[in-house]
């Protein structure tokens, strides 16, 4: 099973997460899997139902309140769950800074859509 870490803010309501839904739910399961890496520990909208689908959400606290924990959550959870590919969903150029990370953990594939 190809395994895909998909990195962004949260998974409230807005354009990149309902995307990512309706790419999560189209998917064949049974050949990939999408989990979720967030910055917001409070429960999201679209949380439950990725649960409810299989994924997993992970949280690691935002690059803003400490650069040097966040790298090394990052990698640890690409190396310890052995993410082959990485998509990072973002507007803000510090996103190339996450799929370094990526690239220095092993993981082989690394897209940044919204850059």
């Amino acid at each position: 099973m190809k395994r895909l870490l998909c990195l962004i803010s949260n998974m409230n309501t807005g354009g990149a997460e309902t995307f990512l839904m309706k790419l999560y739910r189209n998917i064949d399961r049974t050949k990939y899997q999408m989990d979720f890496c967030i910055n917001i520990k409070d429960e999201c909208f679209y949380n439950s139902e990725i649960r409810k689908m299989g994924g997993k959400i992970y949280y690691i606290p935002p690059k803003s309140s400490d650069v040097k924990a966040f790298k090394k959550q990052l990698a640890g959870l690409i190396k310890k769950e052995k993410y082959e590919y990485v998509l990072r969903v973002t507007s803000n150029a510090a996103g190339f800074m996450d799929l370094k990370i990526a690239k220095k953990s092993r993981s082989k594939n690394m897209f940044c859509p919204f850059q």
